[in-house]
């Protein structure tokens, strides 16, 4: 989600691709989508195949497909529930959580901590919600 430049989207096609898996990149601003799809052409064309590119709003985003994982690159002031139940039951969905400040902000708070939401039997609560680590964006 905000698949920007498409080196996050290769990574994960990268890890993917081994075991048949799949990966969506999706962002709002189609220039982004694009861009990654043209930077993965370039620079990783074998990976194309186990990736699909589309424009789309993540806040709103809808599918009838379920993931293991969902990475998002863009600052989360709330953490994106229509994703959490994108989320096959074990899924984990990692996220920037904290105030959306914009990136030539003077703020020192405007780096957010990675959030790490994991996913629970079809129906039920996310098994854990917590910090992911000690890196910030």
């Amino acid at each position: 989600v905000g698949c920007g430049t498409g080196f996050l989207t290769m990574v994960m096609a990268h890890l993917v691709a081994p075991n048949a898996g799949h990966v969506t990149a999706i962002d709002v601003f189609e220039r982004q989508v694009q861009h990654a799809e043209r930077d993965m052409r370039a620079v990783r064309p074998d990976l194309l195949p186990v990736c699909t590119f589309a424009v789309a709003n993540a806040w709103s985003f809808q599918s009838e497909q379920k993931f293991d994982a969902i990475a998002v690159a863009a600052q989360c002031a709330t953490v994106p529930q229509n994703l959490v139940a994108l989320l096959k039951p074990g899924g984990r969905l990692v996220l920037p959580l904290g105030p959306v400040v914009p990136i030539n902000s003077k703020r020192a708070d405007k780096y957010n901590p990675y959030w790490l939401v994991e996913a629970g039997a079809e129906g039920e609560p996310p098994v854990r919600e917590e910090r992911a680590g000690p890196i910030s964006v």
